[in-house]
């Protein structure tokens, strides 16, 4: 890797670390996403990582050679960002960000996409934090008139904005679409009904950014001043899932998720002659390739393998559970599933946590099985981030941790037996 140069990082403009909404980001109450926490807890990791997502939209915006070498001087040298990629970007982003005013709101966008993690909003709103997860508060908090008081006092600085500005906040932060999710293919299928045709181009577009900056900003909380995330590789995948979202000639869920699943299977050796649709296997193993961020065959190959040396009643689970939709039928969004795998892998083999994550995949259905018995469709998220810090911090292991899942709200919730 290169050395990084201090010299090159960028403030964001006009004072965004200094509204009040910063402080959403940072204390006891936040809770951090998983990825951030090891052996302890780091109570500015949601602001450093926001931090991050807001230094990668001022090196895209900006662009050049010393804004590119900023972005990416953390990457490794075979998977760097190439500079003609960071042009794409560039190009992209000056294009629909092309007046201070549209800057200014996606900063502010960058600002607050995340402080639905502070407990401090869960209270303010009288919502149970594990009803709902943190994308799903801040919909509420932007658009619901019940709480319009409470978006009066969170939100001081959104009514500063024009009223053009804040129904572009209001819009892009209320598609319910996780984009990271669906590009990891954490998510089933049914989750693209939140990403409308009828949405107009300006919010389109600003999400995907929005989402974007999100994904670049993950390891934030080691290094808020480059991107470790924001790869050759990676923009490869972000670049499959927006042509799948936006591409004309596909027509529904199903069919926008089956194609991006299908470039990702091309992209992990499987041939293009094989339905991965039709496939219960590929589709699960391509799930998880998506998961645990594999690029390339060789990536792959070992997951493949250890997929298929796990006993047949847990490669049963895994299949019958992951190739669920959630359009006609129930499924699941394994809500951390990618940092679990991750969490689990550091510390087992490829094989042992499959099996692992077999068995939570299972335990979920179980606590779900009322819906399923009563034939309902739809999703909903088994809430892994308490799993995965605990695997993280050496406090489970998975000899030592037997679940059981139950119901609040749409949300499973894991208890160690």
């Amino acid at each position: 890797m290169n050395d990084f140069d201090p010299t090159l990082v960028l403030q964001p403009k006009n004072d965004m670390l200094n509204i009040p909404e910063w402080k959403f980001l940072s204390g006891d109450d936040v809770a951090a996403t998983p990825e951030s926490v090891r052996e302890q807890a780091d109570l500015e990791a949601e602001e450093k990582r926001t931090l991050c997502s807001l230094n990668c939209l001022r090196y895209i915006y900006e662009g050049g050679d010393a804004n590119y070498e900023g972005l990416t001087v953390v990457q490794g040298d075979s998977t760097r960002l190439s500079k003609e990629q960071f042009g794409e970007l560039h190009t992209w982003f000056t294009n629909t960000l092309d007046s201070q005013e549209k800057l200014d709101t996606m900063q502010y966008i960058m600002v607050i996409h995340d402080i639905g993690k502070s407990g401090h909003i869960y209270e303010q709103m009288g919502v149970d934090p594990k009803s709902v997860d943190h994308d799903e508060i801040l919909i509420d908090l932007l658009n619901d008139p019940a709480f319009a008081k409470q978006k009066e006092a969170l939100l001081p600085t959104l009514s500063k904005l024009s009223a053009e500005s804040q129904k572009t906040v209001a819009e892009v932060l209320g598609i319910g679409l996780n984009f990271g999710q669906f590009m990891q293919a954490e998510a089933p299928a049914a989750v693209l009904n939140a990403f409308p045709d009828d949405l107009n181009d300006i919010v389109k577009n600003m999400y995907l950014m929005h989402s974007i900056l999100d994904i670049a900003g993950v390891v934030g909380h080691i290094n808020p001043n480059s991107s470790v995330i924001l790869t050759a590789p990676t923009y490869m995948a972000m670049g499959m899932a927006k042509d799948a979202l936006l591409d004309s000639r596909l027509h529904g869920p199903k069919d926008r998720y089956n194609a991006y699943l299908q470039c990702r299977a091309e992209q992990f050796g499987i041939s293009a002659d094989d339905d991965v649709g039709q496939n219960v296997d590929d589709n699960a193993k391509v799930r998880l390739g998506c998961m645990l961020r594999c690029v390339s065959s060789d990536d792959f190959q070992p997951l493949g393998a250890a997929y298929d040396s796990i006993p047949t009643s847990s490669r049963f689970i895994m299949s019958n559970e992951l190739a669920r939709d959630g359009i006609t039928d129930r499924a699941t969004l394994p809500y951390y599933g990618p940092a679990l795998l991750k969490a689990l892998i550091g510390k087992n083999s490829m094989a042992a946590s499959l099996e692992y994550f077999a068995y939570v995949l299972d335990k979920a259905s179980d606590a779900d099985q009322e819906a399923r018995l009563n034939g309902e469709n739809g999703v909903v998220t088994a809430e892994l981030g308490d799993l995965t810090r605990g695997f993280n911090q050496g406090s489970l292991d998975i000899e030592h941790a037997p679940i059981k899942f139950y119901l609040n709200g749409n949300m499973l919730i894991p208890e160690i037996e």
